[in-house]
């Protein structure tokens, strides 16, 4: 791992495919957290639920990234560090849609309850969640098959390489 960058924060980014899993029809969820520019937390697995919709599978991401954004900021601060924002980022702009707009229930009431955590962790001011662009969200190397120059990209802005 290569620590480095301007200052040290951490922030995290969220990802998921759509029912890759051909014989569950399962989705897989990727998440990746960076602190001074290299990767210190990361995950890609099967999600626990069948997604209808790839909104409700990246929005399942957020959740997933919501929870371990929330642990990480209570390891960071039993370390005696803080910082002013912790942001979670996706690149869909749906899933975030619905993160702040509690009123789509029409297209999210079928979605567990426990999916809602990170709506209750950004109405409370622990996290924010942002868009990132699709062609330099990292975490696409943890849901899918990318190109190897996306592949390099991601691995390089992870500090999983000298840059």
């Amino acid at each position: 791992m290569c620590f480095g960058g301007n200052h040290a924060q951490l922030q995290g980014f969220s990802d998921s495919d759509l029912a890759r899993d051909r014989e569950k029809c399962r989705s897989t969820t990727g998440y990746v957290f960076t602190f001074a520019g290299a990767a210190i937390s990361w995950a890609s697995r099967l999600q626990h639920y069948v997604a209808l919709s790839f909104v409700e599978a990246e929005y399942l991401a957020l959740s997933e990234g919501a929870r371990e954004m929330i642990w990480l900021q209570r390891l960071f601060s039993d370390l005696y560090w803080q910082q002013d924002d912790y942001v979670l980022f996706s690149d869909s702009q749906s899933a975030i849609f619905m993160v702040h707009n509690h009123s789509s229930q029409r297209h999210s009431k079928h979605i567990d309850k426990h999916a809602h955590y990170v709506r209750y962790v950004v109405a409370e001011g622990k996290l924010k969640v942002a868009k990132i662009d699709t062609k330099i969200n990292p975490t696409d190397m943890l849901t899918k098959v990318v190109a190897k120059e996306k592949f390099e990209c991601a691995r390089t802005s992870l500090g999983l390489v000298k840059k």
